[in-house]
């Protein structure tokens, strides 16, 4: 009996959103859930309009119940809120050798990613409490198998 393969290709573009304000603390926030045939995950883009501190944010994927830290991130004053202070990118290479990367030649040569499983959910949290008023927002961009 001959076994045949058919490939999954990314389906459907999927947005996540969520922000970190004052009262969430350190609670974990879903970002994304993994779909039915998986999710590949291409980007985790954080903003800020915290004027006084950076914040570090943390970076979960979380399974069956149990959160497993994947990175954490420091999101300085201002990051993509005053104009002239980058977005930060979450899943840089640099703070994360150990997640895959696309190879090739394109513009997504070296593109990191992260596949969640059918239920994973990647989340995020800050290590510190955001300050009165202020916010964190977080924009990840992914493709549903």
């Amino acid at each position: 009996m001959a076994v045949t393969a058919s490939p999954i290709f990314p389906q459907a573009l999927v947005m996540g959103v969520q922000n970190i304000k004052n009262a969430d603390a350190s609670t974990l926030k879903t970002l994304i859930t993994g779909g039915a045939n998986g999710t590949k995950v291409v980007s985790v883009q954080a903003t800020s309009t915290e004027t006084a501190s950076a914040r570090v944010i943390a970076l979960w994927l979380t399974r069956n119940a149990v959160s497993y830290l994947i990175t954490s991130v420091n999101v300085p004053v201002n990051s993509g809120f005053d104009g002239t202070t980058a977005t930060i990118d979450l899943m840089n290479i640099t703070q994360n050798v150990g997640l895959p990367a696309a190879a090739g030649t394109t513009a997504f040569d070296g593109q990191t990613y992260i596949i969640l499983q059918y239920n994973d959910t990647l989340q995020v949290s800050s290590t510190t409490t955001v300050t009165a008023g202020k916010e964190i927002d977080l924009v990840a961009m992914a493709w549903n198998y």
